[in-house]
């Protein structure tokens, strides 16, 4: 029985990061979509502005998703037609970080691929429900802003 040099398994374990990871970003922004546009659906309704409901969404996703289920320490900020979120420290990326090494990653290869992802999945659904977006990294964490105007 012979075993695979850990080199190539690492390779093919990094390329499967990179493969998981790219349908995140996918399934993130289809169902970020899908639960905003129910949302504003509801809202057109009430006619209530669907703009302004689009960002609030997405950024109460954000922020109850990597504040709240990864314990991430978080601000956000409301200006009068955007919403930032600040996570200051991403409860997610400390715990990739950590095992980086043990996949012969780097801490940056491992940054771009999980916050990338993410990143990609708010994008994409920011631009499917037709507003602004940008979106930051930090050493330990990223900023997230969303907007009314598509810039």
């Amino acid at each position: 029985m012979s075993s695979l040099p850990t080199a190539l398994i690492r390779r093919r374990y990094r390329a499967y990061f990179n493969h998981l990871f790219q349908n995140y970003r996918t399934s993130l922004a289809t169902g970020l979509k899908k639960t905003c546009t129910s949302k504003l659906l509801e809202a057109q309704k009430k006619g209530e502005d669907k703009d302004t409901l689009a960002v609030h969404s997405l950024t109460k996703n954000l922020a109850d998703s990597m504040g709240e289920t990864f314990n991430s320490d978080y601000r956000v900020e409301t200006m009068e037609s955007s919403q930032t979120v600040t996570l200051d420290r991403c409860g997610c990326i400390e715990s990739v970080l950590k095992t980086a090494e043990t996949y012969d990653m780097s801490q940056v290869q491992a940054k771009s691929i999980f916050c990338g992802a993410c990143m990609s999945g708010y994008r994409k659904a920011a631009h499917a429900l037709d507003i602004g977006f940008n979106g930051k990294l930090s050493e330990k964490g990223c900023t997230m802003s969303f907007s009314e105007n598509k810039a």
